[in-house]
């Protein structure tokens, strides 16, 4: 009796989604069960996790129907490069003096980039509101309280405050558990 294997793109972009969301809950169960490693590693590795499954499953339209389009790829590599770039530099960047030390080029690059992938991201799971209402007080940290862009980038990307603050701690350490009990339940 032979099994026929329906290795179909639909299939196997399937599969991937749902190795890629086991993966997430085998590591947050781990991070339960051994404690959190440190906190860019944490935080980042679950929002990379979340960018993933976010541009695989919600399209540029914000629908989450249909297989994923070349641009969907793109922007899931534009998002996973500022955080790997955090991890390979994780000793320079915890080692830096936040608004003291220079930004080098790259890490500007990184910062914006992936403050707009955060963005787009958001906007494609939750719509314009929430994405508007952070350009409007981007454009106020510029404009009224004439932040410099070093000193923005440095806030939202190279430390725990920006990005990587209290809310994606709560969804990292808090939110994904209760979800994950919720559904075994």
């Amino acid at each position: 009796m032979a099994i026929k294997v329906d290795l179909s793109y639909g299939n196997l972009f399937r599969l991937a989604v749902a190795l890629i969301s086991i993966a997430m809950v085998i590591y947050h169960v781990w991070a339960i069960a051994f404690g959190s490693p440190e906190a860019f590693h944490f935080r980042g590795t679950h929002l990379l996790f979340a960018m993933t499954l976010v541009f695989l499953l919600y399209r540029g339209s914000g629908e989450a129907e249909g297989l994923p389009t070349p641009l969907d790829y793109v922007l899931l590599v534009l998002a996973a490069a500022p955080i790997l770039y955090l991890f390979v530099n994780f000793n320079y960047v915890i080692d830096r003096i936040f608004y003291v030390d220079e930004l080098s080029w790259s890490d500007m690059a990184m910062g914006v980039l992936l403050t707009v992938v955060v963005l787009e991201a958001t906007r494609r799971v939750i719509g314009l509101a929430l994405p508007i209402t952070a350009v409007v007080f981007l454009l106020y940290a510029f404009v009224i309280a004439r932040v410099t862009p070093q000193n923005m980038v440095d806030q939202l990307y190279m430390t725990v405050e920006g990005i990587f603050g209290i809310p994606l701690a709560v969804s990292a350490a808090y939110v994904m558990i209760f979800v994950l009990f919720g559904s075994f339940m």
